[in-house]
This record gives structure tokens, C-alpha cells and sequence, in this order.
């Protein structure tokens, strides 16, 4: 089910799309990262894979460019939202199995696309206010 079937599905009359800040709030709440540490320059995997999760996110959910979101995500420059975004969609295609408790406490055991789909919804929820 791609992420746009499982917006209409939650929210059928939904508006247009998220903003970038509910996204990175509710990303950062579903894999347990600070959002300071989330604007930082951290490196650490989790706040990695959030990085990656929003950008991935926001190129699905919004129409935002990828200069936006990188203003969003406190990033200066958008060649780090276009990679991560490549990145997630490259390691989706290849199914590497699934994220352990260390990268993703409250989705363990899930894959990659199951991990966005679960965010995109918890995403969806919020925006709509559900």
C-alpha cells in the first residue's frame, strides 16, 4: 500500500498535506530522538534514521521541494534531504531486514517500509488532530 492510499485510508477528506514541523515533531516522538538533537550536526543512528524517516516523509506527504524541507529540518544545505531520501527509498527496494530496539525502540522488528508507513500514519493522525 503506498503512503498516499494510507492517508486516504485514516483520514479520507484530509487537507492537502502535513506541515514540516508536525512531521519532524511526530518522527522524532515515534523514534524516541530530541528534536534539538534531531537539528543538531549528531551523528548518532537513530537521530540518522529520523533525519532519513522525515525526508522521506515530507517528499510523500507534502509538495514541498527539497530546499524546504531542508530549511524545515534545520539543515543548511538540501543535497543531505536528497540523499537521505535516496537512501531510504534505495534500502526499501533491497527489504534489509528489519531495525533492532537500538534504532528504533518503539518499532522493533519492522522493515524500513513498514517503519514509514507506521510514522506516515502517526503523522496523518496528528496533522488532522485525531
Amino acid at each position: 500500500m503506498t503512503l498516499t492510499r494510507v492517508v486516504e485510508t485514516i483520514v479520507p477528506d484530509a487537507p492537502a498535506g502535513p506541515v514540516a514541523d508536525t512531521i519532524v515533531s511526530e518522527v522524532c516522538r515515534g523514534l524516541n530522538v530530541e528534536v534539538g538533537a534531531f537539528m543538531g550536526k549528531g551523528r548518532h543512528q537513530r537521530v540518522v534514521l529520523a533525519r532519513s524517516m522525515c525526508s522521506y516523509i515530507c517528499r510523500k506527504l507534502t509538495t514541498l521541494s527539497f530546499p524546504e524541507i531542508a530549511r524545515a529540518m534545520g539543515r543548511s544545505n538540501h543535497s543531505t534531504v536528497i540523499t537521505a531520501y535516496r537512501r531510504v527509498e534505495r534500502d526499501m527496494k533491497a527489504r534489509q531486514g528489519t531495525l533492532g530496539p537500538e534504532m528504533a525502540p518503539n518499532h522493533a522488528g519492522l522493515t524500513l517500509t513498514e517503519l514509514a508507513e507506521s510514522l506516515s500514519k502517526q503523522v496523518v493522525r496528528a496533522a488532522a488532530g485525531l
